[in-house]
């Protein structure tokens, strides 16, 4: 039973982490100027829910890889 069940945890932590790294790798294909878009419509909203905080964390951290790649700020 116990092999059973850390097959399955491995297996959810493996999925996890690859769904993870799959939105990194499309945040970056997003050209400036929609990702300018969407961070001023991270920063217009008050309370967003958990999910959507999240995803706008990374395009906060996004803009400011991009901003010390491009040397001005982008967002």
């Amino acid at each position: 039973m116990n092999q059973i069940f850390s097959s399955a945890a491995i297996g959810a932590v493996a999925l996890l982490l690859g769904s993870c790294s799959a939105g990194n790798d499309d945040i970056r294909d997003i050209k400036n100027q929609a990702l300018d878009k969407r961070a001023y419509e991270c920063k217009d909203i008050r309370k967003p829910p958990p999910g959507y905080a999240v995803a706008c964390g990374n395009i906060q951290r996004e803009c400011q890889r991009r901003s010390e790649l491009l040397g001005y700020k982008l967002c």
